[in-house]
């Protein structure tokens, strides 16, 4: 289960790519009509996307709606940043991608489960709870799980994955604390521990009932007056992409992804194209894909940075190596940019 995620991101990556070189506009309206309206003003697309890729700028409120261009957004923010509420989505994009159901749906979806769930349901919500995480408890000290098939994405962005979710769980995402025991009962990419599962699953139903029982309206009720002038509203959260390009890279359509590229090289925001050359590359072995990974990766912490492509200064660890591990990639299969590139990376 996804809740709506309040946070600074998104709202921005609605519109194409504006024409700035006089070639054709890309799939959609000119990146100056996408908007919003701060104290009677109208904040640019360029504006926001600066505000966040340069500075971290967390007073602006923004919603994740699941969007293949939000992925560069949501890992600055969670990796460089360390923003709470953005490492949930990066874990579910990865999953998303490479169209892997969430942890807690392949535990709960699960026949037997589900069937001993449905037969425990109680009108009051604590008790149903607690039916919950004995019921997983006892299907995981059975060893029900051992022999279960996991889906995975590819065994870099599940490393990816499952440390977001840690540490989203870790910083209070309720999302997360679900998805995080879900993990531990099963074994599902951490080892096994259901002291730990129960540990999340109790976070998760304390979270909930809080949320439930209004516990934290006053939270909401004190946003009203010095809060909602700062508010952004997001008005049409379409994704840039057309369904039809998504659908046909997310099948591993190598002429649609580089249509796509090539549609967006000029662009400002080319490397929101990030999440397609990861499936791209790591899911269909693409082998350009990896060096247009790194080079995304690069552009979106170095945002208007004249600096050297090599220069991985303003990365944080886990996704510097993340970066290098599809430089090195590329390099592999002989790409001569990424072995300059990985030459200077080595020198430094």
């Amino acid at each position: 289960m996804r809740s709506t995620i309040l946070l600074l991101v998104a709202c921005f990556l609605l519109a194409g790519c504006g024409n700035k070189t006089g070639k054709k506009q890309v799939h959609s309206v000119e990146a100056d009509s996408t908007h919003i309206q701060r104290h009677n003003r109208i904040v640019s697309e360029y504006e926001i996307r600066q505000k966040i890729l340069e500075h971290g700028d967390t007073t602006l409120k923004f919603e994740f709606h699941g969007r293949i261009e939000e992925f560069p957004y949501e890992l600055i923010l969670a990796n460089k940043r360390s923003y709470s509420n953005a490492f949930y989505p990066v874990y579910s994009a990865l999953f998303n991608a490479f169209k892997t159901p969430v942890i807690s749906s392949q535990c709960y979806n699960d026949s037997t489960i589900r069937a001993e769930l449905i037969r425990n349901t109680s009108p009051d919500l604590t008790e149903s709870m607690s039916a919950k995480i004995k019921i997983l408890t006892k299907f995981s000290r059975s060893g029900y799980f051992n022999h279960k098939k996991f889906i995975y994405p590819d065994s870099v962005n599940s490393a990816l994955a499952i440390s977001s979710l840690s540490r989203g769980a870790e910083k209070g995402n309720w999302n997360a604390k679900e998805d995080m025991a879900a993990a531990c009962f099963m074994g599902y990419l951490v080892k096994r521990n259901i002291t730990k599962g129960q540990f999340w699953h109790k976070r998760y139903v304390n979270h909930k009932l809080k949320k439930v029982s209004g516990k934290d309206s006053s939270t909401v009720a004190t946003k009203t007056n010095n809060q909602a002038a700062s508010e952004i509203v997001v008005t049409t959260p379409q994704s840039k992409f057309p369904s039809a390009i998504t659908e046909n890279i997310e099948n591993g359509n190598i002429k649609a992804y580089n249509d796509t590229k090539a549609d967006y090289k000029d662009c400002d925001s080319d490397f929101e194209m990030l999440l397609f050359s990861v499936i791209m590359a790591d899911k269909y072995n693409y082998k350009p894909a990896y060096l247009d990974t790194y080079l995304y990766l690069w552009k979106t912490f170095n945002y208007h940075q004249k600096r050297d492509l090599w220069n991985l200064s303003d990365f944080d660890p886990k996704t510097k190596s993340y970066a290098l591990y599809h430089l090195r990639k590329a390099a592999s299969f002989g790409d001569k940019q990424a072995n300059d590139i990985l030459s200077k990376v080595k020198e430094k």
